[in-house]
């Protein structure tokens, strides 16, 4: 058959031309049409365990967080707190242009006391969800007379205290005090230990450092797109961490120095990184086959054409997927510099085959 299609062609090298220019047209034009994606999840084969693995890692509220560290520079004991809530107001107010264009959903860096207020009405409301079977047996004691009556009068005393405007709401919602146990259990999961507040704001325990929680408004999954978000983020820290922004510009002490990190982050620098080694291996690889063909075949034209059908190969694949799913990962192609070898082989095989016999036929 191949022979027959060969002698065919021979003999009507227009017709052959043609109908070869004409496929490379096609191929091109379905090529250039292709969506490149930038998921590295998507280079992973299609397994059930790794789908449910992506599902429950692209759902985690905390998984595409950008944490940003506003961290004073000095090592002294000088109080740069100040300082380091001017530089997030900065910060905030900067990143908003990204709320606008629509990078980044929220800044979160301070604490709303409605917020907490609304954690404990929450409660309050649903306080026999929380409750366990010890706060149940503890009912008979909580509710008997002599209990109330001391619980009652120790209300009246903080109603009375300077902070009684504090409590009152609380006591209103839970005056016999049932909600305790369950405040206590919820205590246990505080990170004061390890993070402060001071006006809202959230600093480590040493108030050296002030956090802030970008949300971006795509997954980290989606490296492509969030590169922009890392490409302006990193210039808005730039001008931010400018001392001439300094509150007092004559002290020295108040430098600060911003970072950030998170998944986001990452995902955009791995796949940068991947990209650009797939790059150069396939190159490297491609420059390496180039030259040990050419010191075996001493002629430029048979190189040609043993890159020919390979180009031709890897094109049809393209456009191939573009017809099926109209998309493929960008870091899937790295694999190119594997498989090159392998789909060269074909046609190193039929020409070392004709340089031997110098007959296409056989």
């Amino acid at each position: 058959i191949f022979s027959t299609i060969y002698l065919y062609f021979s003999k009507h090298k227009v017709l052959f031309f043609s109908i070869l220019i004409t496929i490379f047209a096609v191929i091109f034009f379905l090529v250039s049409h292709i969506r490149l994606e930038e998921d590295i999840i998507r280079i992973l084969p299609k397994t059930n365990k790794v789908e449910h693995a992506n599902y429950v890692f692209q759902n985690l509220n905390s998984s595409d967080k950008i944490i940003v560290k506003i961290k004073s520079s000095n090592s002294s004991e000088v109080d740069n707190t100040d300082e380091l809530i001017h530089r997030a107001e900065l910060l905030s107010d900067s990143l908003q242009q990204l709320v606008n264009q629509n990078l980044i959903k929220e800044v979160f860096y301070k604490v709303d006391p409605s917020q907490m207020m609304e954690v404990m009405n929450f409660l309050f409301d649903n306080i026999p969800y929380f409750m366990e079977e010890e706060d149940y047996q503890r009912l008979d004691t909580l509710l008997s007379r002599k209990e109330i009556a001391h619980t009652l009068s120790d209300n009246k005393k903080m109603l009375t205290s300077p902070m009684g405007m504090i409590y009152r709401d609380a006591l209103l919602k839970d005056p016999l005090h049932l909600s305790n146990s369950i405040l206590k259990q919820i205590n246990g999961f505080r990170l004061e230990n390890q993070y402060k507040t001071y006006d809202g704001y959230i600093f480590d325990k040493d108030m050296k450092s002030l956090l802030m929680f970008i949300t971006p408004t795509n997954p980290s999954t989606e490296t492509s797109l969030n590169k922009e978000l890392i490409n302006k983020l990193d210039k808005i820290i730039l001008k931010v961490s400018d001392s001439s922004l300094n509150l007092n510009s004559d002290n020295h002490d108040s430098e600060v120095n911003i970072s950030y990190f998170g998944s986001v982050a990452v995902a955009v620098s791995n796949a940068q990184q991947i990209k650009k080694d797939s790059f150069i291996s396939i190159a490297i690889a491609l420059i390496l086959i180039i030259l040990i063909l050419f010191f075996y075949f001493k002629d430029y034209r048979l190189i040609l054409l043993l890159l020919l059908p390979v180009v031709f190969g890897g094109l049809f694949s393209l456009a191939a997927i573009f017809l099926i799913k109209g998309a493929i990962s960008a870091i899937a192609l790295g694999t190119g510099s594997i498989i090159l070898g392998i789909a060269i082989n074909y046609s190193l095989h039929f020409l070392i085959h004709y340089k031997e016999e110098l007959s296409v036929e056989k």
